[in-house]
């Protein structure tokens, strides 16, 4: 599995994009924590 981060802006505030990708499977999420939680 593989996985990115990049900053964004969500309704005006930072957030991060993560992307997650398996070989059968891409997640995409959007959220404020770049914290292990969010793996």
């Amino acid at each position: 599995m593989a996985c990115d981060e990049t900053g964004m802006r969500i309704e005006g505030c930072n957030g991060y994009q993560w992307v997650f990708c398996a070989p059968d499977a891409v997640v995409h999420t959007a959220v404020f924590s770049r914290a292990a939680q969010v793996v």
